[in-house]
């Protein structure tokens, strides 16, 4: 070997080293890539038994829908289209076989001749206003679920997240809310959407309950302050706490769907 071709071969170690350097390098990232990959994977669930369970538990094979949308005043005007041939308030009725059903997106309607009272608020909110966590695992005890199945239906059942305690009302912009709620049924729920309300639920962050009820609208407010929140929204209460709840799970401010009046 001469002096002369030194330099050449310098240079070819040094750019077999890079070489090898970068494919280590590509081989790291793609090891780091698949372990990710398999964390997120391995990350909680519920069997979708458990969810078919709590969905039979909840849904109606029969819903009943007010077809003028809530614009009827219900005082059997003369002339109103919304009366049968008998002067009874007409409705559209949706009916399913045993396995199928949709969540109800009423408490209870009244068409005369015709009453319904949803299943999950029966079940739910018999003889209670206000349901709290540890009320719905005793309520759903019955059925053979685990306590994650339990936690996800709490969120699912939440217009956010964070909710110590909920009320009639509540569940109701909870389930017209979900995404797949049936617009042409008032928002009634079917097996599918409920399905993909529960595992997200699951992959939700397990937000602490904090009790905004109890605070009033200056504190509430002062809380949206600190977290740099803008307070342009409507400054009522309920408002108020949804938007910190939304707040608390997200890490950031959500925006209301136009039609449903839902954070997203």
């Amino acid at each position: 070997m001469t002096l002369r071709s030194l330099p050449l071969l310098l240079f070819l170690s040094a750019l077999l080293a890079n070489a090898i350097a970068f494919q280590c390098t590509q081989r790291k990232s793609r090891t780091t890539t698949c372990a990710r990959t398999l964390l997120s994977a391995s990350g909680p669930t519920i069997p979708t038994s458990e969810i078919s369970i709590l969905f039979h538990l909840l849904r109606d094979t029969t819903v009943l829908y007010d077809p003028s949308r809530g614009t009827c005043c219900r005082n059997k005007c003369s002339g109103c289209t919304y009366l049968d041939s008998n002067g009874n308030f007409d409705y559209d009725e949706y009916t399913q076989e045993d396995d199928g059903g949709w969540i109800a997106p009423y408490v209870k309607v009244d068409f005369g001749e015709k009453v319904h009272v949803s299943a999950w608020s029966a079940l739910l909110f018999h003889e209670r206003n206000e349901l709290e966590r540890d009320e719905l695992a005793s309520i759903v005890s019955q059925a053979d679920v685990s306590d994650m199945a339990i936690h996800a239906l709490w969120v699912t059942l939440s217009p956010s997240a964070g909710y110590p305690r909920l009320t009639s009302t509540e569940v109701l912009r909870a389930i017209k809310g979900m995404d797949g709620a049936d617009s042409e049924m008032g928002g009634a729920v079917d097996y599918a959407s409920f399905h993909k309300a529960m595992l997200l639920a699951v992959s939700s962050v397990d937000v602490e309950a904090i009790d905004y009820d109890a605070m009033d609208k200056e504190a509430l407010l002062e809380l949206c302050l600190e977290r740099g929140m803008k307070t342009n929204f409507p400054k009522m209460k309920r408002i108020i706490i949804e938007e910190l709840r939304f707040f608390d799970a997200n890490g950031r401010q959500g925006k209301r769907h136009p039609t449903k009046n839902t954070l997203q």
